[in-house]
């Protein structure tokens, strides 16, 4: 089975490459390796897409969306200080904008939406179309080598800065996150996207803590944000940053924030975007194990006969509307828990076993969950309420920070049995939460917006919400 999944992970790979730019004319955006060790700068290319975070339209203003171009709308000094809190009447703007593009035949179908969101995003953001630099960062967290931190400085002397940090697995852009680096980057702010600590290209090089540790990686981030604010971007042309977490990090964000808001002068000073978090990460890894064990071996063997993630693939290309699809949701929930979590988990655990000399054996590592991960091998032991973001934004609160807006889906399947709307740890209210009905995990994240003016996807409404 492990041989047969190898197999399926590299015709998934190539599928993407393939369908990621199917039917598209390419723009070009140059990029640089900046070496931090020597200084030395050497030429490439990023190809992208159809640019989709250039000039956008739309602003959400009391629940109404008007057209217009954004560019010059406010100054990019201004974004940080400025966060539109959404009110109840924007959060059911936005909702009636992209919701029904994920409720098919009056059902939720999580898993599908989910996947179906998911290669939408690929098709829409295969790559940044802005010039950015690749910066490879010493950190005393890793034994071996540097940290990949891609890298947009604005044209302008002093600018505000956008701190992203990529979901779970994710060594160099999540497509999403290619969105977030263009929204920001067109807007003249710096940005700085972070990989995720499961990543390979950390696991790889020996990281001292454990992946899935938050608390120390947290720490981690705002240490490599201080230190590339001080080293590559300088203070004096920091006008405020924001953060914004992508699921795994999202959650981390929080954590991020709580331990900045704690120091004497905190450096983010906008809104944290806390996008389709953990609402709790012991929780979530229990149900994604749950999960994947209610999956049988004949529903993973039909799914990787009928087409597995490719014929999701060949319907995102052929359809930009949910709706329009024919997808299967036990197909789905296959791609979604197991190639989505379950055996990446047992791929990273591999590479850290190598790296950490763990002495598990093959049959350890194929058999484990993420349970018996983070209590046998990690030996992660957090102290009562840290594995909740309300924790920590509570504790941001509690020292002054009240810029958090957490977006989430209702039937997140890895969010079962933890509803954010009766949190034991922060209260949230219209302005701090919005939670739309369906969509699965992620699955609203790239859903066509019903109104022209908000562009291809609902992020550009969304974002504007915030900040305008």
């Amino acid at each position: 089975m492990r041989g047969l999944t190898a197999f399926i992970i590299v015709t998934i790979a190539m599928t993407t490459v393939l369908f990621t730019n199917c039917g598209k004319s390419p723009s070009t955006g140059s990029s640089s390796v900046l070496n931090s060790a020597d200084g030395t700068t050497t030429g490439g290319n990023t190809t992208g897409g159809s640019t989709t975070g250039g000039t956008t339209t739309g602003g959400t203003t009391g629940g109404t969306t008007t057209g217009g171009s954004t560019t010059g709308v406010i100054a990019a000094d201004d974004y940080v200080g400025n966060l539109s809190k959404l009110t109840a009447a924007k959060n059911d703007a936005l909702v009636d904008l992209y919701i029904p593009q994920v409720r098919k035949d009056g059902k939720d179908n999580r898993y599908s939406a989910s996947l179906f969101s998911i290669a939408r995003e690929m098709i829409q953001y295969s790559s940044p179309t802005v010039s950015y630099q690749k910066l490879y960062v010493a950190t005393p967290y890793l034994k071996t080598g540097t940290l990949l931190v891609h890298f947009y400085k604005s044209k302008k002397a002093k600018a505000p800065l956008a701190i992203l940090l990529n979901p779970l697995y994710s060594g160099d852009f999540a497509n999403q996150m290619s969105r977030f680096m263009e929204y920001f980057a067109k807007r003249d702010f710096h940005v700085l996207v972070f990989m995720n600590p499961w990543s390979p290209d950390v696991i790889t090089k020996g990281p001292t803590f454990f992946p899935g540790d938050v608390w120390v990686e947290g720490q981690m981030h705002l240490d490599l944000i201080d230190k590339l604010i001080n080293e590559k971007i300088g203070k004096s042309a920091v006008s405020g940053a924001t953060l914004v977490g992508l699921s795994y990090g999202a959650f981390l964000s929080t954590v991020v924030k709580a331990y900045d808001q704690r120091r004497a002068n905190p450096v983010i000073t906008g809104p944290t975007l806390v996008l389709n978090p953990p609402n709790d990460m012991v929780a979530s890894m229990t149900n994604i194990d749950r999960q994947s064990l209610e999956i049988t071996a004949a529903e993973g063997n039909a799914c990787i006969l009928s087409g597995g993630f490719a014929s999701f693939l060949v319907q995102a290309v052929q359809y930009d509307d949910y709706n329009k699809t024919t997808l299967d949701e036990k197909c789905a929930k296959y791609m979604d828990v197991n190639l989505g979590f379950k055996f990446t988990m047992i791929d990273a655990i591999t590479s850290l076993n190598a790296s950490k000399k763990l002495g598990l054996t093959t049959t350890q590592i194929n058999s484990m969950t993420y349970k018996t991960y983070m209590t046998n091998v990690a030996k992660i032991a957090p102290k009562p309420g840290q594995t909740n973001i309300g924790f920590w934004i509570n504790d941001a609160q509690k020292n002054g920070y009240s810029k958090f807006l957490v977006l989430s889906g209702y039937d997140d399947n890895i969010n079962e049995g933890n509803d954010l709307n009766l949190n034991p740890y922060f209260a949230f209210d219209e302005s701090s939460l919005l939670v739309v009905p369906t969509g699965g995990h992620t699955g609203f994240r790239e859903a066509k917006s019903r109104d022209k003016t908000c562009g291809k996807d609902w992020a550009t409404c969304f974002l504007n919400a915030v900040y305008y």
